[in-house]
C-alpha cells in the first residue's frame, strides 16, 4: 500500500491533466472532479467520523487510532472540451 503522502490529489491530478494538453486543441480542457470526504473508523470506540472536521481525532473519545475507510480517492465527473471557434466568429 502507498503511504498517504504518494497518492494522487484531485489537485495534482488537475495540475497533471492541464501539462499534459497544454499546447494542444485541448489546452483548455477542464476536468472536473468529485472528492470523497475522508472518513475513518476509531479503532478504540468503534466511531465513524469525519477525518478532516475532526483533525483526526475521534469526536467521542479523542483517539487518534483509527482507520481510513474512504477519502483516499476522488472520481472524474466531466472532463470540458471548449468548443472550436472559428477565426473571425463573434461569441453571442
Amino acid at each position: 500500500m502507498r503511504s498517504p503522502r504518494s497518492w494522487p490529489t484531485a489537485a495534482s491530478s488537475r495540475s497533471s491533466f492541464r501539462s499534459t494538453w497544454r499546447g494542444t486543441p485541448l489546452e483548455n480542457t477542464k476536468l472536473i472532479v468529485n472528492i470523497v470526504p475522508g472518513m475513518a473508523e476509531c479503532e478504540d470506540c468503534d466511531e465513524i467520523f469525519n477525518v478532516i472536521e475532526c483533525n483526526g481525532y475521534c469526536p467521542n473519545c479523542n483517539s487518534f487510532n483509527k482507520t481510513v475507510l474512504s477519502g483516499k480517492d476522488f472520481t472524474i465527473r466531466e472532463i470540458h472540451v471548449p468548443e472550436e471557434r472559428k477565426p473571425g466568429s463573434v461569441e453571442t
